[in-house]
């Protein structure tokens, strides 16, 4: 395989490693850990994913890699199925939903990144559904929530722990910021209020 990449030598860098040392990394990729095949995987400047969708030949492996540089293969974003009805107070993202509901530039929001087995993520869960109550009344700010388990999420939303919280406020979305604060409702609201974009006034 590495014979077959110096024809992209200057525009790609490869690396080859075996099952048992990135064993960790595939289930959180996207791909099943016991996947029988060879797995060529393009990781771009911004952490994102794009899998080989064909077996590994020479010419399917070229072909692959022109396409890429080309810009013509999709970024694999793992995701959950979003669900069917999305309407309650709090917004449920997922990796295939999150530019539609997080990156959109006439909303402010705040989003919890969380693991269905974390024990400080149950303690939240009530507070952040009182929270998403009281701010349902501004239209321009979006209480939301993702598994990041299950999901991916752009790399400026680096999520080391949970729950993990970001403000992506309008006009700043590559910038989003990591909420420190408190977290009893008042804190978020507070913050929330505090840090909202100001509302266009109509002419």
């Amino acid at each position: 395989m590495m014979k077959w990449g110096k024809d992209f030598s200057g525009k790609l860098t490869f690396a080859v490693a075996n099952r048992e040392e990135i064993a960790q990394m595939l289930p959180e990729s996207g791909f099943p850990d016991n996947h029988a095949e060879v797995v060529v995987v393009v990781f771009d400047e911004n952490e994102r994913k794009f899998i080989m969708p064909t077996k590994l030949t020479a010419d399917n492996f070229k072909s692959f890699l022109t396409s890429y540089i080309a810009g013509e293969v999709e970024a694999h974003i793992k995701s959950e199925d979003a669900p069917a009805d999305n309407s309650g107070p709090v917004t449920v993202v997922t990796g295939k939903t999150f530019d539609k509901l997080v990156m959109d530039e006439n909303k402010d929001v705040l989003i919890e990144f969380y693991a269905p087995w974390c024990g400080h993520c149950k303690s939240l869960e009530p507070k952040w559904n009182e929270l998403a109550e009281k701010m349902q009344e501004n239209d321009d700010v979006v209480i939301a929530k993702m598994d990041a388990t299950a999901n991916d999420a752009p790399a400026q939303f680096q999520v080391s722990g949970y729950p993990t919280i970001y403000w992506a406020p309008k006009g700043s979305k590559k910038n989003p910021v990591k909420y420190q604060g408190g977290r009893e409702v008042s804190d978020f609201v507070k913050y929330v209020k505090d840090n909202a974009s100001p509302k266009k006034t109509e002419l």
